[in-house]
């Protein structure tokens, strides 16, 4: 299976490497066609998931323990600990290089339209973009995750 995806992925970097406009084009035409036939589907589809898991989280089999261990492996803290740190940082990591890139690329429509496409202007007021987006909104809201979580394993270890 490795050598199915990984061959498919040397494929694609070669194509883009050599064909770089032919690859752009296949890329953005399978991306049209996708949120054409599937935007939708896909939303639903994540609702539904979404839906399953909440039941399944809040019925009988919300108690199921998987494995053969007894206890869990960490506590509930380091549980919490990893998963809002693993968000911040993907997130952080992710974003930090993809939002100036694509506002750098294509100006957004809440910016002056005068303002031309790759121009220093663009990325200094892409800079400001970013800091009220990614400055203090997404730290805030893991920090308000993060107080809530940690209240409620606080909650749950008293009881």
């Amino acid at each position: 299976m490795f050598l199915i995806s990984g061959g498919v992925l040397v494929l694609f970097v070669i194509m883009s490497s050599l064909f770089t406009t032919a690859t752009s084009d296949f890329v953005q035409k399978g991306f049209e066609l996708s949120i054409t036939y599937f935007g939708a589907f896909w939303q639903i589809l994540l609702l539904a998931t979404f839906a399953v898991g909440a039941v399944l989280a809040f019925s009988k089999y919300g108690r199921v323990r998987l494995g053969n261990a007894s206890k869990p492996e960490m506590s509930y803290f380091r549980w919490a600990a990893i998963v809002i740190t693993s968000g911040l940082g993907a997130g952080a990591i992710f974003w930090a290089v993809a939002e100036p890139m694509y506002y750098f690329i294509d100006v957004p429509p809440t910016m002056d339209p005068s303002i031309k496409d790759s121009s220093s202007v663009c990325y200094t007021s892409e800079q400001w973009l970013k800091v009220s987006h990614h400055g203090a909104s997404q730290p805030g809201q893991f920090m308000v995750l993060s107080v809530v979580s940690l209240l409620c394993m606080h909650i749950i270890i008293k009881a």
